[in-house]
């Protein structure tokens, strides 16, 4: 039996969006999702937030990645030396709350 959830509450982040998914729809085949992100922050904490989860996160050259932040949208851009560390920078990014694009600018330096 194919089963459709629909989920209308807010979130923080795209992380406890995802953690919400899975824990309440493991059987569902389709979701339907008008989530909307809450809790405005200023753009300085948030890039603040997300170079210090670079570096806690040790992040290769994690002083070559430069972080931008208008509005709700997070740009990326720098130099990574591999695919782990570019999406590691990514995920710093959606883990912050507010955050709801995150523009990823990055290359990787070989």
């Amino acid at each position: 039996m194919k089963t459709y959830s629909q989920l209308q509450h807010d979130v923080r982040s795209k992380l406890q969006w995802e953690q919400s998914i899975y824990k309440t729809h493991t059987q569902a085949c389709g979701i339907n999702d008008p989530i909307a992100q809450t809790k405005a922050v200023s753009a300085k904490a948030v890039k603040l937030d997300i170079e210090a989860a670079l570096k806690r996160k040790a992040i290769a050259n994690a002083k070559k990645i430069h972080v931008e932040v208008l509005g709700n949208d997070v740009t990326l851009t720098g130099k990574v030396p591999t695919w782990a560390d570019r999406e590691a920078a990514s995920n710093s990014a959606w883990e912050n709350p507010g955050v709801r694009k995150v523009h990823d600018h990055m290359t990787q330096a070989f």
